[in-house]
């Protein structure tokens, strides 16, 4: 009885602390003492994980972190050699990241945390979102962007458009985990459970987000779920083809502009422009930028200078951010990272979760080629989650079929 309390407690209060990644942009419009408090939490977080990782046996930071380490420490070196870099903000940056490692290393894998304690928040977060959206159809509030600049004014407690994205892409990766642990346990709450979660998606990415990007991905993930489950993915000819499509696709939508063969006739036709509202002008300053300065980068720089050198707060291209703010040198280095995470992915392939995690992480970097994601602490959870699958896996899956099979 004292065992199943201290377990439970132990789910609670991981579920408390998984909060402090939660902040929503809105706080910091519509309640100051909520931002506060959730800043107040997060540094609660990170030293207590922090302790709690140093007094656990046969728990020590491995090559995978001080790989992150290495480029973030690339990243200070571009932002000294900058005059107008901003060494306090990459400071916090890398706290946030630091916290995040230790939670996913602590709590999911060391502790085992029950995925609910973690998607129930989100679920809780989206249902919250849709009565907000209800009561306010025009928007909450008027939302400025980092360059100060107007944003936009349909904005409710999920913040911006890019912060859909963090909250509806991680609790895909925490639903897909609990739905694999639940498979020996088909009951109708469960069920209900699924439809209510896909409800609170669907709603949010394709009537409230507003964002292009987050449909694109949710499609994505959802056609291949639906053809996995009809097991028409067996076959990983078929996995190659429905990704040259979406390649395919990407490639004049983004690569090419309007006076460039297909895509001269849409924008003729639509009285449209096909660059992405301005992305590949975004793309074009940014490559002009990285030219003088391609070995380290400018680092971390305050959004008004970074505004007047490319016209946006950020490339609009993770690939190109990286380049632009750590150079040559720290993609490189982001490139090897990836590299380790598909590895690990790749050897547990034929389990359900790690394909599930395969084909989101594709998407990720799919979307990135549009979109910047920048130091967001859950996208960097769900890496981090991709890297240690086989842990998670033997921690979530495999006992519970030792549970079904009457082993333990």
């Amino acid at each position: 009885m004292k065992l199943q309390m201290r377990l439970k407690y132990n789910h609670i209060f991981g579920g408390l602390l998984f909060l402090s990644f939660m902040k929503p942009s809105s706080f910091g419009y519509i309640s100051p003492l909520l931002d506060s408090i959730f800043d107040g939490l997060l540094v609660f977080t990170l030293l207590y994980l922090l302790f709690k990782f140093l007094v656990t046996k046969n728990l020590h930071f491995d090559l995978f972190f001080w790989g992150i380490c290495f480029f973030w420490i690339l990243h200070a070196y571009s932002t000294r050699l900058n005059e107008q870099g901003q060494m306090f903000s990459l400071v916090i940056i890398c706290a946030k990241y630091v916290a995040v490692y230790l939670y996913v290393r602590v709590e999911i894998i060391q502790s085992k945390i029950s995925p609910m304690c973690m998607l129930v928040p989100l679920e809780v977060l989206m249902f919250i979102n849709i009565v907000f959206f209800f009561m306010y159809p025009k928007g909450m509030y008027t939302m400025i962007g980092s360059n100060g600049s107007y944003y936009s004014d349909q904005v409710w407690i999920m913040g911006g458009k890019n912060g859909y994205f963090y909250y509806i892409f991680f609790a895909f990766a925490i639903f897909l985990l609990e739905n694999e642990k639940m498979k020996i346990y088909s009951t109708t709450q469960n069920i209900i459970h699924r439809v209510i979660f896909y409800g609170l998606v669907l709603i949010n990415t394709f009537i409230i987000s507003k964002s292009a990007t987050l449909i694109i991905g949710v499609t994505m993930i959802l056609v291949y779920l639906i053809l996995e489950r009809n097991r028409l993915f067996g076959n990983k000819r078929i996995i190659a083809l429905y990704y040259l499509i979406f390649a395919f696709l990407f490639y004049f939508l983004m690569f090419s502009n309007n006076n460039v063969g297909m895509l001269k006739y849409i924008s003729n036709f639509t009285g449209k422009s096909t660059t992405l509202t301005g992305r590949t002008l975004i793309w074009r300053r940014s490559v002009e930028a990285i030219k003088n300065n391609y070995l380290f980068g400018y680092g971390v720089e305050n959004s008004q200078l970074v505004v007047k050198k490319i016209g946006q707060s950020t490339s609009h291209n993770k690939y190109l951010w990286i380049l632009y703010r750590g150079g040559c040198a720290s993609f490189g280095l982001f490139v090897v990272l990836m590299i380790y995470v598909f590895n690990n992915l790749r050897k547990s392939y034929s389990v359900h979760l790690s394909k599930y995690y395969m084909v989101m992480t594709i998407v990720l970097c799919i979307l990135w080629i549009v979109e910047v994601y920048d130091n967001n602490m859950l996208i960097f959870a769900f890496l981090l989650m991709c890297y240690y699958v086989t842990k998670i896996e033997d921690n979530y899956l495999n006992e519970n079929n030792k549970i079904a099979n009457y082993e333990i």
